[in-house]
Protein backbone atom coordinates (compact mmCIF):
# COMPACT_ATOMS: atom_id res chain seq x y z
CA UNK A 1 0.00 0.00 0.00
CA UNK A 2 0.96 3.50 -0.82
CA UNK A 3 0.09 5.55 2.39
CA UNK A 4 0.16 9.46 3.41
CA UNK A 5 0.34 10.34 6.95
CA UNK A 6 -0.55 13.70 7.96
CA UNK A 7 0.50 15.57 11.53
CA UNK A 8 0.51 18.62 13.11
CA UNK A 9 4.56 18.17 13.87
CA UNK A 10 7.93 16.15 13.65
CA UNK A 11 6.99 13.16 15.44
CA UNK A 12 10.46 12.47 16.46
CA UNK A 13 12.03 12.77 18.94
CA UNK A 14 9.32 10.05 20.59
CA UNK A 15 9.66 12.00 23.91
CA UNK A 16 5.54 13.04 24.30
CA UNK A 17 3.13 10.86 23.90
CA UNK A 18 1.10 11.66 20.59
CA UNK A 19 4.45 11.09 19.18
CA UNK A 20 5.09 7.67 20.29
CA UNK A 21 2.04 7.00 19.16
CA UNK A 22 2.59 8.22 15.93
CA UNK A 23 6.52 7.62 15.09
CA UNK A 24 5.38 3.62 16.41
CA UNK A 25 2.45 3.74 14.18
CA UNK A 26 4.77 4.78 11.44
CA UNK A 27 7.81 3.02 11.62
CA UNK A 28 5.87 -0.07 11.86
CA UNK A 29 3.99 0.17 8.72
CA UNK A 30 6.85 1.21 7.22
CA UNK A 31 8.58 -1.83 7.09
CA UNK A 32 6.18 -3.55 4.25
CA UNK A 33 4.61 -0.20 2.79
CA UNK A 34 5.75 2.89 1.29
CA UNK A 35 4.67 5.57 4.13
CA UNK A 36 5.07 9.67 2.72
CA UNK A 37 4.61 11.60 6.20
CA UNK A 38 3.65 15.12 5.28
CA UNK A 39 3.85 17.72 8.42
CA UNK A 40 4.24 21.13 8.71
CA UNK A 41 7.21 22.97 9.68
CA UNK A 42 8.03 26.53 10.93
CA UNK A 43 9.66 28.52 7.98
CA UNK A 44 13.23 29.57 8.61
CA UNK A 45 13.67 26.88 11.39
CA UNK A 46 16.06 23.78 11.45
CA UNK A 47 12.56 21.57 11.55
CA UNK A 48 12.96 21.14 8.23
CA UNK A 49 16.15 19.36 8.10
CA UNK A 50 15.73 17.30 10.98
CA UNK A 51 12.44 15.98 9.54
CA UNK A 52 14.14 15.18 6.30
CA UNK A 53 16.98 13.12 8.73
CA UNK A 54 13.69 10.76 9.25
CA UNK A 55 13.51 9.83 5.64
CA UNK A 56 14.81 6.38 5.20
CA UNK A 57 15.37 5.17 8.06
CA UNK A 58 12.22 6.34 9.87
CA UNK A 59 9.43 5.77 6.73
CA UNK A 60 9.94 6.00 2.88
CA UNK A 61 9.99 9.69 2.38
CA UNK A 62 8.81 12.84 4.11
CA UNK A 63 7.42 16.31 2.90
CA UNK A 64 7.93 18.84 5.18
CA UNK A 65 5.68 22.00 4.80
CA UNK A 66 7.32 25.43 5.54
CA UNK A 67 4.49 27.79 7.18
CA UNK A 68 4.30 30.90 7.72
CA UNK A 69 2.38 33.02 10.67
CA UNK A 70 -0.33 34.70 9.53
CA UNK A 71 -1.11 38.55 9.62
CA UNK A 72 -4.77 39.32 11.88
CA UNK A 73 -5.75 40.43 8.25
CA UNK A 74 -5.45 36.90 7.05
CA UNK A 75 -6.66 35.36 10.16
CA UNK A 76 -10.27 37.19 10.01
CA UNK A 77 -11.64 35.02 7.46
CA UNK A 78 -10.88 31.83 9.10
CA UNK A 79 -12.31 33.04 12.38
CA UNK A 80 -15.23 33.93 10.52
CA UNK A 81 -15.55 30.33 9.11
CA UNK A 82 -14.89 29.28 13.09
CA UNK A 83 -17.87 31.22 14.18
CA UNK A 84 -20.03 30.50 11.70
CA UNK A 85 -19.39 26.75 11.08
CA UNK A 86 -19.26 25.86 15.07
CA UNK A 87 -15.32 24.68 14.68
CA UNK A 88 -13.54 24.44 17.94
CA UNK A 89 -10.07 27.19 17.78
CA UNK A 90 -8.15 23.83 17.96
CA UNK A 91 -9.28 23.58 14.51
CA UNK A 92 -8.57 26.57 13.49
CA UNK A 93 -5.03 27.12 14.99
CA UNK A 94 -3.58 23.89 13.20
CA UNK A 95 -4.90 24.52 9.82
CA UNK A 96 -2.07 26.00 7.82
CA UNK A 97 -2.92 27.14 4.01
CA UNK A 98 0.69 26.22 2.86
CA UNK A 99 -0.17 22.46 4.61
CA UNK A 100 -3.69 22.44 3.00
CA UNK A 101 -2.32 23.83 -0.39
CA UNK A 102 0.85 20.70 -0.73
CA UNK A 103 -2.14 17.80 0.56
CA UNK A 104 -4.11 19.11 -2.35
CA UNK A 105 -1.05 19.14 -4.93
CA UNK A 106 0.26 15.69 -3.62
CA UNK A 107 -3.19 13.89 -3.72
CA UNK A 108 -3.65 15.68 -7.43
CA UNK A 109 -0.34 14.23 -8.86
CA UNK A 110 0.32 11.36 -7.00
CA UNK A 111 -1.81 7.70 -6.27
CA UNK A 112 -2.38 6.91 -2.64
CA UNK A 113 -3.86 3.96 -1.23
CA UNK A 114 -4.92 5.45 2.44
CA UNK A 115 -4.55 9.12 3.95
CA UNK A 116 -4.61 8.89 7.35
CA UNK A 117 -4.65 12.06 9.45
CA UNK A 118 -4.03 12.82 12.97
CA UNK A 119 -5.82 14.07 15.67
CA UNK A 120 -9.30 15.51 15.81
CA UNK A 121 -8.17 19.41 14.91
CA UNK A 122 -6.90 18.08 11.99
CA UNK A 123 -9.88 16.53 10.63
CA UNK A 124 -10.76 19.74 8.39
CA UNK A 125 -7.55 18.83 5.84
CA UNK A 126 -9.92 16.45 4.89
CA UNK A 127 -11.74 18.85 2.64
CA UNK A 128 -7.83 19.85 0.82
CA UNK A 129 -7.66 16.33 -0.62
CA UNK A 130 -8.07 16.23 -4.71
CA UNK A 131 -11.24 15.40 -5.64
CA UNK A 132 -9.15 13.06 -8.26
CA UNK A 133 -7.81 11.36 -5.17
CA UNK A 134 -9.50 7.80 -4.81
CA UNK A 135 -7.37 7.43 -1.26
CA UNK A 136 -9.47 5.88 1.46
CA UNK A 137 -9.45 8.42 3.99
CA UNK A 138 -9.24 7.52 7.72
CA UNK A 139 -9.45 9.80 11.05
CA UNK A 140 -7.24 8.74 13.98
CA UNK A 141 -8.30 10.27 17.44
CA UNK A 142 -5.91 10.14 20.04
CA UNK A 143 -8.79 10.87 22.72
CA UNK A 144 -12.24 12.50 21.95
CA UNK A 145 -11.84 15.61 22.15
CA UNK A 146 -15.32 16.62 23.33
CA UNK A 147 -15.03 14.19 26.29
CA UNK A 148 -12.26 15.75 27.45
CA UNK A 149 -13.51 18.70 27.56
CA UNK A 150 -17.07 18.22 29.23
CA UNK A 151 -14.16 16.54 31.62
CA UNK A 152 -12.69 19.65 32.16
CA UNK A 153 -16.23 21.84 32.27
CA UNK A 154 -17.65 19.41 35.07
CA UNK A 155 -14.56 20.00 37.03
CA UNK A 156 -13.91 24.18 36.73
CA UNK A 157 -14.68 25.77 39.83
CA UNK A 158 -14.88 29.56 38.21
CA UNK A 159 -18.24 30.06 36.69
CA UNK A 160 -16.64 32.49 33.43
CA UNK A 161 -14.50 29.36 32.52
CA UNK A 162 -17.25 26.55 32.94
CA UNK A 163 -18.92 29.22 30.63
CA UNK A 164 -16.29 29.11 27.97
CA UNK A 165 -15.67 25.16 28.37
CA UNK A 166 -18.98 24.56 27.81
CA UNK A 167 -18.82 26.49 24.42
CA UNK A 168 -15.97 24.59 23.67
CA UNK A 169 -17.43 21.57 24.78
CA UNK A 170 -20.59 22.25 22.19
CA UNK A 171 -18.28 23.18 19.23
CA UNK A 172 -15.92 20.08 20.08
CA UNK A 173 -19.01 17.44 19.65
CA UNK A 174 -20.43 19.15 16.97
CA UNK A 175 -17.24 19.41 14.88
CA UNK A 176 -15.75 15.45 15.61
CA UNK A 177 -19.11 14.00 14.65
CA UNK A 178 -19.36 15.28 11.51
CA UNK A 179 -16.09 14.64 10.69
CA UNK A 180 -16.23 11.25 12.02
CA UNK A 181 -19.27 10.66 9.38
CA UNK A 182 -16.89 12.55 6.23
CA UNK A 183 -14.01 9.72 7.19
CA UNK A 184 -14.24 6.42 5.41
CA UNK A 185 -12.70 5.13 8.85
CA UNK A 186 -12.18 6.71 12.42
CA UNK A 187 -9.40 4.91 14.46
CA UNK A 188 -9.36 5.28 17.97
CA UNK A 189 -7.12 3.82 20.70
CA UNK A 190 -9.37 2.02 22.98
CA UNK A 191 -12.34 0.20 23.37
CA UNK A 192 -14.15 2.75 25.34
CA UNK A 193 -13.34 5.17 22.98
CA UNK A 194 -14.76 3.12 20.44
CA UNK A 195 -17.99 2.74 22.17
CA UNK A 196 -18.38 6.40 23.30
CA UNK A 197 -18.21 7.29 19.31
CA UNK A 198 -20.59 4.37 18.31
CA UNK A 199 -23.42 5.81 20.71
CA UNK A 200 -22.96 9.36 19.35
CA UNK A 201 -22.32 8.45 15.93
CA UNK A 202 -23.97 5.16 15.41
CA UNK A 203 -23.49 5.40 11.17
CA UNK A 204 -19.81 5.57 11.73
CA UNK A 205 -17.13 3.09 10.65
CA UNK A 206 -14.92 3.02 13.47
CA UNK A 207 -12.44 0.73 14.70
CA UNK A 208 -9.83 0.18 17.66
CA UNK A 209 -6.34 0.17 16.90
CA UNK A 210 -4.70 -0.11 20.77
CA UNK A 211 -1.76 1.99 21.88
CA UNK A 212 1.72 -0.21 20.53
CA UNK A 213 4.75 -0.94 22.36
CA UNK A 214 8.19 -1.96 20.89
CA UNK A 215 9.46 -4.52 23.38
CA UNK A 216 12.32 -5.32 21.67
CA UNK A 217 13.54 -2.26 21.59
CA UNK A 218 13.02 -1.05 25.03
CA UNK A 219 14.02 -3.82 27.68
CA UNK A 220 13.20 -3.16 31.65
CA UNK A 221 15.33 -0.91 33.41
CA UNK A 222 17.15 -2.52 36.58
CA UNK A 223 15.66 -1.63 39.92
CA UNK A 224 16.79 2.20 40.85
CA UNK A 225 19.53 3.48 43.49
CA UNK A 226 16.65 5.05 45.66
CA UNK A 227 13.10 4.31 46.62
CA UNK A 228 12.71 7.72 46.96
CA UNK A 229 12.24 9.40 43.62
CA UNK A 230 9.01 9.80 41.92
CA UNK A 231 7.77 10.48 38.54
CA UNK A 232 4.80 12.87 36.77
CA UNK A 233 5.05 12.81 32.79
CA UNK A 234 2.76 14.88 30.79
CA UNK A 235 3.03 17.57 27.95
CA UNK A 236 2.01 20.38 30.98
CA UNK A 237 0.31 22.46 28.48
CA UNK A 238 -1.92 20.35 27.93
CA UNK A 239 -4.76 21.78 30.95
CA UNK A 240 -5.78 17.63 32.40
CA UNK A 241 -1.94 17.09 32.98
CA UNK A 242 -1.26 20.18 34.75
CA UNK A 243 -4.22 20.09 37.02
CA UNK A 244 -2.55 16.43 37.92
CA UNK A 245 0.64 18.32 38.73
CA UNK A 246 -1.07 20.92 41.15
CA UNK A 247 -3.32 18.26 42.24
CA UNK A 248 -0.37 15.64 43.49
CA UNK A 249 1.85 19.01 44.84
CA UNK A 250 -0.45 20.47 46.61
CA UNK A 251 -2.77 17.69 47.79
CA UNK A 252 -1.16 14.31 47.58
CA UNK A 253 2.81 14.69 48.26
CA UNK A 254 2.50 16.54 51.80
CA UNK A 255 0.42 13.41 53.07
CA UNK A 256 3.08 11.12 51.01
CA UNK A 257 5.71 13.14 53.13
CA UNK A 258 4.02 12.88 56.25
CA UNK A 259 5.14 9.07 55.93
CA UNK A 260 8.49 9.10 54.10
CA UNK A 261 10.15 13.00 54.39
CA UNK A 262 13.11 12.49 52.08
CA UNK A 263 10.52 12.08 49.13
CA UNK A 264 11.09 13.82 45.84
CA UNK A 265 8.85 14.69 42.75
CA UNK A 266 9.94 14.80 39.11
CA UNK A 267 7.83 17.02 36.77
CA UNK A 268 8.76 16.33 33.40
CA UNK A 269 6.91 17.68 30.46
CA UNK A 270 6.91 20.51 28.00
CA UNK A 271 5.40 23.65 28.25
CA UNK A 272 4.75 23.66 32.09
CA UNK A 273 2.35 27.15 32.38
CA UNK A 274 3.24 29.48 35.31
CA UNK A 275 1.12 28.01 38.29
CA UNK A 276 3.28 24.62 37.32
CA UNK A 277 6.72 26.29 37.45
CA UNK A 278 5.94 27.86 40.31
CA UNK A 279 5.20 24.49 42.22
CA UNK A 280 8.79 23.83 42.04
CA UNK A 281 10.55 27.49 43.19
CA UNK A 282 11.70 27.13 46.25
CA UNK A 283 10.55 23.37 47.26
CA UNK A 284 13.35 21.26 47.89
CA UNK A 285 11.31 18.44 47.07
CA UNK A 286 9.65 19.34 43.57
CA UNK A 287 11.71 19.75 40.96
CA UNK A 288 9.82 21.05 37.06
CA UNK A 289 12.35 20.37 34.37
CA UNK A 290 10.32 21.82 31.16
CA UNK A 291 10.77 19.70 27.81
CA UNK A 292 13.30 17.13 27.89
CA UNK A 293 14.78 15.50 24.79
CA UNK A 294 14.21 12.38 26.83
CA UNK A 295 12.50 10.92 29.59
CA UNK A 296 14.31 7.98 29.75
CA UNK A 297 17.01 9.15 32.81
CA UNK A 298 14.45 10.22 34.66
CA UNK A 299 12.23 7.11 34.90
CA UNK A 300 15.78 5.54 35.12
CA UNK A 301 16.35 6.81 38.29
CA UNK A 302 12.83 7.12 39.61
CA UNK A 303 10.90 4.20 41.06
CA UNK A 304 7.28 5.12 40.70
CA UNK A 305 5.18 6.84 37.75
CA UNK A 306 2.40 8.53 39.24
CA UNK A 307 -0.41 9.48 37.04
CA UNK A 308 -3.46 11.93 39.07
CA UNK A 309 -5.55 12.61 36.45
CA UNK A 310 -9.20 14.39 37.12
CA UNK A 311 -9.69 15.56 33.76
CA UNK A 312 -8.88 14.47 29.89
CA UNK A 313 -9.59 11.36 27.89
CA UNK A 314 -7.63 8.98 25.88
CA UNK A 315 -5.26 6.07 26.57
CA UNK A 316 -2.33 7.39 28.70
CA UNK A 317 0.82 6.43 26.72
CA UNK A 318 2.68 7.04 29.47
CA UNK A 319 1.42 4.49 31.86
CA UNK A 320 2.34 1.92 28.83
CA UNK A 321 5.39 3.66 28.35
CA UNK A 322 6.48 3.18 32.28
CA UNK A 323 5.19 -0.47 32.62
CA UNK A 324 7.46 -1.07 29.21
CA UNK A 325 10.57 0.14 31.09
CA UNK A 326 9.31 -1.73 34.10
CA UNK A 327 8.47 0.80 36.37
CA UNK A 328 5.10 0.80 38.58
CA UNK A 329 2.34 3.37 38.44
CA UNK A 330 -0.08 4.33 40.56
CA UNK A 331 -3.21 6.05 38.58
CA UNK A 332 -6.41 7.62 39.22
CA UNK A 333 -9.66 5.65 38.00
CA UNK A 334 -9.74 8.09 34.98
CA UNK A 335 -5.67 8.18 34.00
CA UNK A 336 -5.77 4.53 33.35
CA UNK A 337 -9.53 3.78 31.51
CA UNK A 338 -9.56 2.20 28.23
CA UNK A 339 -6.47 0.23 29.00
CA UNK A 340 -6.13 -3.51 29.23
CA UNK A 341 -4.94 -3.97 32.50
CA UNK A 342 -6.02 -4.91 36.20
CA UNK A 343 -5.64 -2.73 39.13
CA UNK A 344 -3.62 -4.57 41.67
CA UNK A 345 -2.03 -7.05 39.36
CA UNK A 346 -0.48 -4.02 36.60
CA UNK A 347 -1.05 -1.32 38.49
CA UNK A 348 -2.35 0.80 41.67
CA UNK A 349 -5.60 2.94 41.23
CA UNK A 350 -6.70 5.14 43.72
CA UNK A 351 -9.20 8.46 43.35
CA UNK A 352 -8.87 10.13 47.05
CA UNK A 353 -5.93 12.30 47.92
CA UNK A 354 -5.52 10.39 50.99
CA UNK A 355 -5.29 6.47 49.17
CA UNK A 356 -3.13 7.93 46.36
CA UNK A 357 -0.93 9.12 48.87
CA UNK A 358 -1.16 5.66 51.14
CA UNK A 359 -0.96 3.93 47.81
CA UNK A 360 2.57 5.71 47.09
CA UNK A 361 3.92 5.14 50.05
CA UNK A 362 3.36 1.48 51.21
CA UNK A 363 4.94 0.51 47.59
CA UNK A 364 8.32 2.87 48.60
CA UNK A 365 8.31 0.36 51.33
CA UNK A 366 7.86 -2.49 49.97
CA UNK A 367 9.82 -3.76 47.17
CA UNK A 368 8.87 -7.36 46.73
CA UNK A 369 5.37 -6.13 46.37
CA UNK A 370 7.36 -3.11 43.78
CA UNK A 371 9.09 -6.31 41.59
CA UNK A 372 5.80 -7.96 41.79
CA UNK A 373 3.90 -5.19 40.26
CA UNK A 374 6.88 -4.23 37.73
CA UNK A 375 7.07 -7.85 36.18
CA UNK A 376 2.81 -8.19 36.03
CA UNK A 377 3.00 -4.70 33.84
CA UNK A 378 6.07 -6.03 31.43
CA UNK A 379 4.29 -9.23 30.92
CA UNK A 380 0.91 -7.31 29.97
CA UNK A 381 2.85 -5.13 27.73
CA UNK A 382 4.36 -7.93 26.22
CA UNK A 383 1.09 -10.10 25.45
CA UNK A 384 -0.80 -7.08 24.71
CA UNK A 385 0.48 -4.36 23.72
CA UNK A 386 3.88 -5.40 21.38
CA UNK A 387 3.88 -3.99 18.29
CA UNK A 388 3.77 -7.84 16.77
CA UNK A 389 0.53 -7.98 17.90
CA UNK A 390 -1.04 -3.88 17.63
CA UNK A 391 0.33 -3.76 14.00
CA UNK A 392 -1.09 -6.10 11.81
CA UNK A 393 -4.71 -4.38 13.45
CA UNK A 394 -3.58 -1.26 12.28
CA UNK A 395 -2.60 -2.50 8.77
CA UNK A 396 -6.13 -3.95 8.84
CA UNK A 397 -7.79 -0.64 9.64
CA UNK A 398 -5.81 0.49 6.58
CA UNK A 399 -7.12 -1.86 4.19
CA UNK A 400 -10.95 -0.38 4.38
Amino acid sequence: MRILVLTSYVPYPPNAGAKILVSNQIRYVSREHHVTLMCPVRAGSRQAEDARQLEGSFCTEVRPIPWHKRSKIRFLPHLWRYVRGGEPIGNLTYYYEELAQALHEITEREHFDVINIHHGYMAPYLDAIAPRSRARTCLTLHNIPYVQWRRMMVAERDPMHKLRLFRDWLFQKHATLKYVHRYDRTIVVSDQDRAILRRDAPRADIVTVPVGMDTDAIRPLPPPPTFRRLLLVGSMFYRPNADAALYLVRDILPRIRRQIPDVHLFIVGSGPPRRVRRLGEGNAHVTVTGYVDSVRPYHEQCCLSLVPLRAGSGVRIKILESLTLGRPVVSTSLGWEGLHLTPGQHLLVADTAAEFAAQTWRLLNDPDRWQQLAAAGRRQIEQVYDWKVVGRRLVQAFSI
